[in-house]
């Protein structure tokens, strides 16, 4: 379903939600398959400027901070756009 939100209707933010509805994480590093690599950013139409989104990035580092306690969730590919966002302040 989000893949089809995504590509019909052009709506990140729509997919991602159901990204993580359906378990799916964040994950920054790039590939072919990545859906989503920080939550509310279209990382496939803006791949060189996603990380840039102040919005995105706060969501992301929410949704880090809220399964902080769960077992077997590290993000550790986020760590490197935490820092471009930091740069950016």
């Amino acid at each position: 379903l989000g893949d089809k939100l995504w590509a019909a209707h052009g709506n990140p933010r729509a997919a991602h939600l159901c990204y993580l509805a359906a378990g799916l994480s964040p994950h920054v590093q790039l590939r072919g398959s990545t859906r989503m690599a920080v939550i509310g950013a279209d990382h496939m139409k803006n791949p060189r400027t996603f990380m840039r989104n102040a919005e995105a990035m706060q969501l992301t580092e929410a949704f880090e901070y809220a399964n902080r306690g769960s077992a077997g969730t590290k993000y550790a590919s986020f760590q490197v756009a935490k820092f471009i966002y930091a740069c950016e302040l």
